[in-house]
């Protein structure tokens, strides 16, 4: 008979297997339930994890009302046991647990369209993880709001996501989960490329929620993640950091603030390249750079051509895509043209064709 820590291993487990394979998800946490069903009196808020991970499983497979039905299971758990218990700590656990739901129900919402509920359980979720300073989990409650008003598209929705991904970069701790703090970032990197046309004050704030991400006690704090490296013999470099340095330069880029963006730009190409095995990413950034220089300065032909060189022969072109290379290629002819206009107008179809690869 397994136990209660055993079945709490199993669900989490579960959590992280839903993303990358739904139907095996679901079969685990099948299992979890079963597992479950033997342990006399669990405790409630390990009831109400259960059938929200169950529920999270029906809906990675698409099983919609399953999942609706696990969602109010869990969140009738939550209520009842709060109602009920004094204890201090549990209380605690169910308020968290609850708020959480709610965080995850909000991607039903999303995925079924219905906007104005999902955005309900989002504002419920970040109210009580606000009273209870739970810094990492507003992070995760603003990527899920960045996400749907991404996706509803009304007048201003486009630049409000663009600020709440950047909150979400903000406050999500790597250490607590890489997977979201990484969402997060490629999320926000995916909008401020498709974005036709981002307010300036919503840039503004973006790159002042990003600059305190990076420069906060709890940021030096954490620990490298994402592959450290040791660069030059002294200081680490991690994959987040890099993405962080090329976020800032993005925004600062489209803020029409290219010599500024360059050294962030910079930086994060040499990292990432040092690194290695982040091929796409380095395209992405040298694209930008690519436009740096063409606003920069008045004769960047050469920079320019040794940037793609140099890039192409340290990353695999197989890694972006036969689109993105084709692009790529019509970019160079008109390099070597120098047709700016040209150049200009192939720039951003590489860019749109690198995005799509997401």
């Amino acid at each position: 008979m397994a136990t209660g820590s055993e079945v709490w291993e199993q669900l989490k487990r579960v959590r992280d297997l839903v993303a990358e394979n739904p139907l095996e998800g679901r079969k685990f946490a099948d299992a979890a339930l079963a597992q479950l069903a033997e342990i006399d009196d669990p405790p409630p808020d390990l009831l109400g994890f259960a059938a929200q991970i169950h529920g999270t499983a029906w809906r990675a497979t698409g099983d919609y009302l399953a999942a609706q039905r696990c969602y109010t299971r869990a969140e009738g758990i939550y209520s009842n046991a709060l109602a009920k218990t004094q204890d201090f700590a549990l209380q605690r656990r169910l308020i968290l647990g609850e708020a959480d739901l709610w965080r995850r129900w909000s991607f039903l919402y999303l995925e079924i369209q219905d906007w104005e509920r999902g955005l309900e359980m989002l504002s419920l979720a970040e109210r009580r993880f606000t009273l209870a300073d739970q810094r990492h989990d507003v992070g995760r409650v603003y990527l899920a709001r960045g996400q749907l008003l991404w996706e509803r598209d009304q007048p201003g929705d486009q630049d409000q996501a663009l600020e709440f991904l950047s909150l979400a970069v903000e406050l999500i701790d790597p250490r607590k989960s890489e997977g979201a703090f990484h969402a997060a970032q490629h999320n926000l990197s995916w909008a401020l490329n498709l974005h036709p046309a981002p307010a300036p004050r919503s840039l503004e704030r973006a790159f002042q929620a990003l600059q305190r991400g990076r420069l906060s006690p709890s940021a030096k704090r954490r620990k490298p993640c994402h592959h450290p490296r040791q660069l030059f013999g002294h200081s680490y470099i991690t994959v987040p950091d890099a993405k962080q340095r090329y976020l800032q330069g993005k925004i600062l880029l489209r803020l029409g603030r290219a010599i500024e963006a360059r050294p962030f730009l910079v930086t994060a190409r040499t990292h990432l390249m040092a690194l290695g095995g982040y091929a796409r990413d380095v395209f992405a950034v040298t694209l930008d750079l690519v436009e740096c220089y063409l606003l920069v300065y008045q004769r960047p032909w050469r920079r320019v051509a040794d940037l793609l060189t140099q890039t192409i022969a340290r990353c695999p072109l197989s890694d972006i895509g036969p689109e993105a290379e084709s692009a790529l290629d019509l970019l160079q002819v008109a390099l070597k043209a120098r047709n700016i206009p040209s150049a200009t107008r192939h720039l951003d179809v590489a860019r749109c064709r690198l995005v799509a690869r997401d």
